[in-house]
């Protein structure tokens, strides 16, 4: 995830770090660690899993599919979604862009835990998904 700001206001990075250079972009990056006991959601601002700061425990999977509005009008309606290699293979595909659909995987802490019964129609997993509208694609307007 890439951002802009002033460097100066104060904003945070996935870290909970604020820029100390004035610099105008952060770069956050979101991995699932899973060569931890349990696995991680972590993030860190240079892309090196070995110093991640771990989010959420128990997640065993992250997908990002991004939403499109691939019509000629000017209306930012997402019509379709896809993954990142797909984006970049469409001319102009990042431009299109105007939201994410995250979808975390967690373990279901009630499904078949070690000398624990079985509890019946427990799934092993709970997916979370969220749809986040980008702001400079999706018409937001501030006061």
């Amino acid at each position: 995830m890439r951002y802009s700001t002033s460097g100066t206001d104060g904003i945070i990075n996935c870290a909970g770090g604020t820029s100390t250079t004035g610099a105008a972009t952060y770069i956050n990056y979101f991995s699932v660690n899973t060569t931890t006991t349990p696995n991680q959601l972590q993030c860190s601002s240079d892309g090196k899993s070995d110093d991640g700061v771990a989010l959420v425990n128990d997640v065993v999977n992250m997908q990002i599919w991004y939403g499109l509005s691939t019509g000629t009008g000017t209306t930012a309606n997402v019509d379709t979604y896809m993954t990142a290699d797909q984006v970049s293979a469409l001319a102009s595909g990042w431009f299109k862009v105007t939201s994410l659909r995250v979808t975390l995987t967690f373990k279901n802490p009630l499904s078949a835990q070690p000398g624990q019964p079985v509890v019946p129609g427990q799934p092993p997993y709970v997916y979370f998904t969220r749809v986040i509208a980008l702001q400079s694609r999706a018409g937001a307007v501030f006061p």
